[in-house]
């Protein structure tokens, strides 16, 4: 619609108001690894008022800069916070919101995302840590982090699978917890509202299609888009919420690593997960 139409519609201070909203990040899906938030981001995509870009900051730089007519704009490096702010502003130009990871960024970058007040944060973590930490290394080990059920498992299969190191699963589930506290502290401290939000809720076995549904409507409703009402975008959601075909791992991709058993007895805990519980 050209300016001037605009300008006829309606007063210049509203105009100039719907002007900056356009052109401002507003909603962040911030992770960690193995949560399906790459599914849960497709999934938020399909609310015609959302359009989230996937962790655009990944080892401090800005990936796919291609994809932007001023990528000249953007630092190739994302060495300060100057460097992401300009980023994020060019960001804005074409998406409201983004994926961001807690593994993947400088952690003073992490808080100053978190921090930044006219962002609505969905904090997406995982009650399964062990579950989590297996499936990153079996991921590692296939170079391979998405996709679909049947394509995954098949290269599952296919791997010769060494055991893992038990220790380094240990301390790795130990290092992602005190991640996800530090920073849920650091949201709570500062007055920053956030939805909680776990795996568990949108993939468990015996949450119901209804109940998943549900969820994403609140996180509509959080952000303040509404609900989601054409039976399209209703139909897609469905479809990316099926386990059957996004859901990667199961008891018998887990059984394809030599030593399992012995990192369910030593590791399995009702506080951190079960892998075949």
């Amino acid at each position: 619609m050209a300016i001037f139409t605009l300008l006829k519609m309606q007063p210049i201070k509203s105009l100039l108001k719907l002007l900056l909203e356009r052109n401002k990040l507003k909603y962040m899906l911030f992770f960690h690894a193995r949560t399906g938030s790459s599914t849960l981001k497709k999934i938020l995509n399909t609310h015609p008022k959302i359009c989230l870009y996937g962790e655009p900051f990944h080892n401090n730089r800005f990936i796919n800069r291609e994809n932007f007519k001023r990528q000249n704009k953007i630092p190739k490096h994302i060495n300060t916070i100057d460097d992401l702010d300009i980023a994020l502003k060019e960001l804005s130009y074409k998406y409201n919101g983004i994926k961001q990871g807690i593994h993947n960024t400088n952690n003073k970058f992490c808080d100053h995302l978190l921090l930044n007040r006219n962002i609505k944060i969905i904090f997406l973590q995982r009650t399964n840590l062990l579950q989590m930490v297996i499936s990153s290394l079996i991921a590692q080990k296939i170079q391979k982090w998405g996709g679909e059920t049947k394509e995954w498992r098949k290269m599952v299969e296919q791997q010769k699978c060494e055991p893992f190191d038990i220790d380094f699963i240990q301390k790795r589930i130990q290092g992602i917890n005190k991640r996800i506290q530090k920073y849920k502290q650091l949201l709570k401290d500062n007055n920053i509202d956030f939805y909680n939000l776990y795996y568990e809720d949108l993939y468990g076995p015996d949450v119901s299609e209804e109940k998943k549904l549900q969820i994403i409507n609140e996180i509509f409703e959080f952000w303040g888009v509404g609900k989601l009402k054409k039976l399209k975008y209703i139909k897609q959601a469905k479809e990316l919420l099926d386990p059957g075909k996004y859901k990667l791992n199961s008891e018998e991709t887990y059984k394809h690593i030599p030593n399992i058993l012995e990192i369910e007895k030593k590791l399995g805990s009702d506080e951190t997960g079960w892998l075949f519980k």
